[in-house]
């Protein structure tokens, strides 16, 4: 039995009521909640994958169209189109001060050295490291609704007059979330189709553990074994423009004192402990004092608590 047409809302609702169907809130409205209630975590964890930090929440949703996801933004904003071959099924909307903190995160930035973007239309690199983190997003939508794909990026707009017909055909329901990178937080809205939303298959979502924090967790040995980059780095004394375009081939630069030195032991780029510079034996060496404290932080959250700054010395001066 086919509903008439010109069918009113409330008279929609009651054939679905004496049918026994659901309306589209009905059935939107696990995929919402799966969305409100862990989205920010798999977010979370996908980034940390990839080697980024940062932390989301969510503060509210409410049903939008793809045509107003530019109103009420002065300054602009810089809109990420994610979905498939039919089109675009998420909108991630970063106001530019936002395209700024996440290109600053993509890049690989120090969360410690995070600042506000600038109210200023991203660059080319920088629509690039949205559309990076579109595709992030795209993988933890994903994960939480139980999709069989993850939508990857199709384009990025930075107008509302650079969205196609076929964009806004599509209602939307938006969640405002903040993204917290160090202590810059900014808002970002990631924009949801009806359709995508009733591909959840997964009836409820699994619910993520966390290691308890006086007892460590499990290790995974196999990823334990995976062998990563090691580098040490030395900060020398500052030197005027001037000196540095002297140097030349052959020239010796000296290192600081030992007491003076600031050295770092990096793993994969990423600082994790502050050390100093001393000899063991015929070689130069790195004594351990102090981890990093963000990588202190990460290890905790693995189960591998780093280990406390020594007040004795092991160096062999």
């Amino acid at each position: 039995m086919n509903a008439p047409d010109g069918l009113t809302k409330e008279r929609r609702e009651l054939f679905d009521l004496i049918l026994g169907r659901k309306g589209d809130d009905a059935r939107l409205e696990p995929a919402i909640s799966a969305i409100t209630a862990f989205l920010p975590e798999r977010l979370r964890e996908v980034l940390k994958k990839d080697g980024f930090e940062a932390t989301f929440v969510i503060e509210k949703h409410k049903p939008l169209a793809a045509a107003a996801l530019f109103d009420g933004r002065k300054k602009g904003c810089a809109c990420a189109l994610i979905g498939g071959a039919s089109g675009p099924d998420v909108f991630v909307v970063a106001p530019f001060p936002t395209a700024g903190v996440i290109a600053d995160m993509m890049l690989g930035g120090d969360p410690e050295l995070a600042a506000p973007g600038k109210d200023r239309a991203p660059t080319r690199l920088e629509c690039d490291l949205i559309g990076q983190f579109a595709d992030i997003v795209g993988r933890a939508l994903q994960s939480t609704l139980g999709a069989d794909k993850a939508p990857s990026l199709i384009r990025i707009a930075l107008s509302k007059e650079e969205l196609r017909d076929e964009d806004t055909a599509e209602p939307l329901v938006a969640f405002e979330m903040q993204i917290n990178f160090g202590a810059v937080s900014q808002p970002v809205t990631l924009a949801v189709t009806h359709h995508q939303l009733l591909r959840m298959t997964r009836a409820e979502p699994v619910r993520i553990r966390r290691p308890h924090p006086e007892s460590p967790a499990k290790r995974n040995q196999k990823a334990l074994a995976v062998s990563v980059q090691v580098t040490g780095s030395i900060n020398l004394q500052p030197k005027s423009l001037a000196e540095i375009a002297a140097l030349r081939p052959g020239n010796v630069i000296a290192f600081p004192s030992d007491d003076d030195a600031n050295v770092r032991l990096n793993v994969k780029g990423r600082p994790l402990y502050n050390c100093t510079l001393g000899r063991q034996g015929a070689n130069y060496a790195l004594c351990l004092r102090q981890p990093h404290r963000v990588m202190t932080e990460v290890l905790s959250g693995m189960g591998m608590p780093a280990g406390q700054s020594e007040d004795e010395d092991d160096e062999d001066e």
